[in-house]
């Protein structure tokens, strides 16, 4: 009996530290210190969520100022991928000062296509714009995790799935505003009989 309560410990002491190596991981690095300590930290758990998920790491770098192969060399000297024998994972590269970004693949995530990248790139660009930095690293998130998920997916299917959510939000806002001022007039009407 004592042996196999050892063994179970034992066991759990071993699937925890799995678990804890995931999640203390860093792969969120803001060198220019554009962003927010919480925001920092809601992003950090993001990526790392998405990582356990996806087998390959998620990583973002924020730097002040531009600097070539900057994104490929952080990534293969931090030593980043899932699995001790893959190189597995995806990173975004903001420069503040040229607004640049660049997104390197490794590993299996090589399967996401050049036309899949620039959409990426180019929802990020949307948000960076707006000089919005964490808006800018939700939306890689988001959207390399839609062609994760959708990998039969064409380049142009998320744009449309983007319109086509809007399109639904606005109706579905349409009609609780619609039901809304029904149940108000029906109240209205309602307590005018009972006065009568």
């Amino acid at each position: 009996m004592k042996k196999i309560i050892i063994f179970f410990s034992l066991l759990v002491f071993v699937f925890s530290s799995a678990f804890t190596y995931v999640e203390e991981k860093q792969r969120v690095f803001d060198n220019s210190d554009t962003l927010i300590s919480n925001e920092l930290n809601s992003l950090e758990k993001k990526c790392q969520k998405y990582s356990f998920i996806y087998e390959g790491d998620f990583v973002i770098l924020i730097d002040s100022e531009y600097e070539k192969n900057r994104a490929k060399d952080f990534y293969n000297n931090g030593f980043f991928g899932y699995t001790q024998s893959g190189h597995d994972g995806i990173i975004l590269y903001i420069s503040i000062d040229k607004k640049k970004v660049e997104i390197k693949r490794f590993g299996s995530f090589l399967n996401l296509s050049h036309k899949k990248i620039k959409v990426i790139i180019k929802t990020v660009q949307k948000s960076l714009k707006e000089e919005d930095y964490l808006g800018a690293c939700k939306s890689f998130l988001k959207t390399t995790v839609y062609f994760l998920e959708n990998k039969d997916a064409d380049a142009g299917d998320y744009e449309k799935s983007i319109a086509m959510n809007r399109n639904l939000k606005i109706f579905i806002s349409g009609m609780f505003i619609y039901l809304l001022v029904m149940t108000v007039a029906m109240i209205i009407i309602l307590k005018k009989h009972k006065r009568k």
